[in-house]
């Protein structure tokens, strides 16, 4: 095949990031991917693979009559494949293409929903790991590997894992990855949003155009240009499509070239002597790697290992019938054998604990930390001298907290620069880090207005920290251990020692004051814009299309519960019933 064309509607520097080809069915989209990317690529004798479920890509071994052979690449399953595909051989087959240069297809097409499932959660993990130096990846029909929605089977949701995982960490292991979808909607948005460069071809379903405006408003945010781009999908002519890579500063409309290779998608039936010529491949060389990599792979198994020590001394306790045997020499290679086998089966367990030593340890030290708070939750049993299940019931009665914790045996609350030897910080921890000193004051902040127990989202607003943050929960379950602060009926408290070392504010929690600090956790300033509306609304609530209105956005666009649910997730916004509400809490 010719060198390949400098004057693709898609620009050179955008191939080497992640693309994404959406449009509907007959729109020309495997088309535009093979000339646009794949022909291009093999042009050049870069490397090569494409996941193939629909069984449109063998048509790459010949030129687009038919008559000639094409590019040398090698077919995994399919009525065309070269080579069987099967899921116990996924992990092979990866770490072969992901080390070799031998352009690839994966025709998925025969296989089952379970076993497509099990061999693309396999060989993407696998691909991850092995791959060697850039690659181009176009997978096909992608929604079918990442979907965006509830996923049920288990199997599903590793596959799922497995994809997201390929495309956000795939480019620092070389890999380029274009993906191919019908139905935008429908394709993850963890693996859509690590996309740079995306190519519209024509889309009609509202819900598919407004996953391209979601796109949009991550990547490209210029609104003008999204409305007239969206406007003219439905018009869009086959082959013609939007290139739009904002890091290049490129958008233009485009009409792509017809691939130089056979259309294998509307030939299904070419059979015999209307069969297209395809070009050959060097199958004992990718037979050799894949025969290379499974040796190593059972070189490295100790499952093999110890059923070949198995297999030894079963040969050994046979009865010799050759009276020439020398059966010392034989006991003697057998011990040496056995001692051999029995060391790399050692060697292999070695490496394995290795691989895990740093989990093991971090598991020794939470369950270090779980001993400590064991401990002094028997230390306060102890010290409040009655059983826990007297306490609880008393409590259940009461509504009281527990008697380490009430207002009544707490110290008198502190203005901000109390006596530091009221504070006794405990032995072991010394005195208080300014992180945790800070969730500490958040906690005091509430309690000065008599609330408790408190909510742990609003102590985290109040500290400056997200509610989900993992540091945050840190901190918490640390003051706790040091008997700072306690638990209690589903939220947080004081301790007496909590009392004298909190920094205790000056004024009343205001609803300004809760408002600016839970506005400065929204990320997203659109998902800002929907808190403001929301929250100016109190205490009525909104229902979800005026929000749409009042945001000026489609009732049926996805990204308005994009935006609800940072809110929402922080404990800012109440949803119910197709109504949002702000929270009580922010209200004081």
């Amino acid at each position: 095949m010719s060198q390949a064309s400098q004057s693709s509607p898609i620009p050179w520097a955008a191939l080497k990031t992640h693309t994404a080809i959406l449009g509907k069915t007959g729109s020309g989209k495997t088309s535009a991917a093979k000339s646009g990317i794949v022909e291009r690529a093999l042009d050049l004798e870069e490397r090569v693979c494409v996941i193939d479920p629909t069984s449109a890509w063998w048509g790459l071994r010949s030129t687009a009559s038919g008559k000639r052979k094409a590019y040398p690449v090698a077919i995994f399953g399919g009525e065309h494949g070269d080579y069987p595909l099967s899921v116990v051989h996924a992990e092979i087959i990866a770490e072969a293409i992901g080390t070799s240069s031998t352009p690839t297809v994966i025709d998925t097409f025969k296989m089952t929903v379970g076993e497509r499932t099990e061999f693309f959660t396999r060989f993407a993990n696998t691909l991850l790991r092995k791959n060697k130096g850039p690659l181009n990846l176009v997978i096909d029909e992608c929604h079918l590997f990442m979907p965006q929605g509830k996923v049920v089977d288990p199997r599903s949701g590793a596959m799922l894992h497995a994809a997201n995982n390929l495309v956000s960490l795939g480019r620092s292991r070389g890999l380029r990855i274009t993906l191919i979808s019908q139905r935008p909607a429908k394709v993850h948005k963890d693996s859509l949003t690590q996309v740079e460069t995306m190519i519209a071809m024509r889309l009609v379903a509202p819900q598919d155009r407004a996953a391209i405006n979601a796109w949009i408003a991550d990547q490209a945010e210029d609104e003008d240009a999204a409305k007239d781009l969206i406007a003219d999908l439905p018009g869009l002519d086959v082959g013609e499509a939007f290139v739009w890579a904002p890091a290049l500063g490129v958008l233009k409309r485009v009409k792509f070239d017809m691939p130089k290779t056979f259309d294998s998608s509307r030939a299904p039936d070419a059979t015999g002597a209307d069969a297209p010529v395809l070009a050959p491949i060097d199958l004992d060389a990718f037979k050799g790697k894949l025969a290379k990599v499974e040796e190593q792979k059972k070189a490295d198994d100790p499952v093999t290992l110890r059923q070949e020590i198995e297999r030894l001394k079963r040969d050994a306790a046979k009865p010799l019938s050759d009276p020439q045997v020398d059966k010392t020499a034989l006991a003697e290679e057998y011990a040496r054998g056995r001692g051999e086998g029995y060391l790399l089966a050692a060697d292999q367990v070695a490496k394995i604990l290795r691989q895990d030593y740093k989990a093991i340890d971090e598991m020794i030290t939470r369950l270090d930390k779980a001993a400590e708070m064991i401990r002094a939750c028997a230390d306060l049993l102890k010290a409040i001298g009655r059983p826990i299940e007297d306490w609880i019931d008393a409590s259940k009665e009461s509504g009281s907290p527990p008697p380490h914790v009430s207002p009544a045996t707490r110290p008198a609350r502190r203005p901000r620069g109390h006596s530091v030897e009221a504070c006794e910080a405990p032995a072991a921890g010394g005195a208080l880090m300014p992180s945790r000193q800070k969730v500490l004051d958040a906690i005091a902040w509430w309690s000065r207005m008599g609330i408790e127990p408190i909510d742990r989202k609003r102590a985290a607003i109040a500290s400056g920290l997200s509610p989900n943050a993992s540091t945050f929960g840190v901190y918490v379950s640390e003051l706790i251990r040091d008997g700072y602060v306690t638990n209690f009926n589903g939220g947080l408290g004081l301790t007496n020692q909590g009392a004298k070392c909190a920094s205790w504010p000056l004024g009343q929690p205001t609803r300004d004051g809760l408002r600016k600090m839970a506005r400065e956790l929204i990320k997203r300033e659109a998902a800002g814009r929907v808190f403001d509306a929301v929250y100016e609304r109190y205490p009525d609530a909104i229902t979800r299309d005026d929000l749409a209105d009042v945001m000026e956005l489609s009732k049926k666009a996805s990204t308005l519960g994009v935006y609800i649910s940072e809110s929402t997730a922080l404990g800012l916004i109440e949803s119910s019933r197709g109504a949002v509400r702000a929270a009580d809490w922010l209200f004081p």
